[in-house]
């Protein structure tokens, strides 16, 4: 994934094999423009989510927080469950208004998806994570929050898989330093 117009990646951004779903996160300078271009060897199906862009001003001023896991076994059926975190909580660094986690799917019988957001919304169309069974899938995101939480939507077959959500970092709108401005999809 690099800026369209600016020469090829000059790294792998994500491995895959025939018939494996993959998902990641990447930050892609946009020097010149405003695309992004994915390119492969191969032929593939791709589904791609712009986040927000870093801003010099406006949008959400990032603070990092000590990594910490939430575990959590999803329902017995699929749906949606709030996901409350310690580091969710306003605090010195202001409101939370998103948040940066990672999120690993353990041990899934069945294949499915899941996707975090901003309770009471709709989920965006694009999964989180996409997992297969038997594998162990992880991935990033950055999460809109409110009232301190945010939302985990499942679809899967087979039992429910154990799910570990860490909290890396949040968005607040107070201070000064680097900021992050939210796609109107993800705000």
């Amino acid at each position: 994934v690099h800026e369209c117009g600016a020469g090829d990646a000059p790294a792998s951004l994500l491995l895959f094999g025939k018939g494996q779903r993959r998902t990641t996160q990447a930050i892609v300078p946009l020097t010149n423009g405003t695309k992004v271009c994915a390119l492969s060897n191969v032929d593939v199906g791709l589904r791609m989510s712009v986040q927000g862009a870093l801003a010099a001003d406006g949008g959400k001023r990032f603070v990092a927080v000590t990594p910490s896991l939430a575990t959590l076994t999803t329902t017995a059926t699929p749906g949606v469950r709030h996901v409350d975190h310690p580091a969710l909580a306003a605090s010195g660094a202001g409101t939370v208004a998103a948040a940066a986690v990672t999120v690993t799917v353990d041990g899934p019988s069945g294949g499915g998806r899941l996707t975090l957001h901003e309770c009471g919304t709709t989920p965006p169309a694009t999964p989180t994570l996409e997992f297969a069974p038997g594998l162990a899938r992880s991935s990033a995101a950055y999460v809109p929050v409110g009232g301190g939480r945010f939302c985990m939507t499942t679809a899967f077959t087979g039992t429910a898989p154990r799910v570990r959500i860490g909290v890396t970092g949040v968005f607040t709108a107070a201070g000064s330093g680097a900021r992050f401005r939210f796609s109107s999809a993800n705000t």
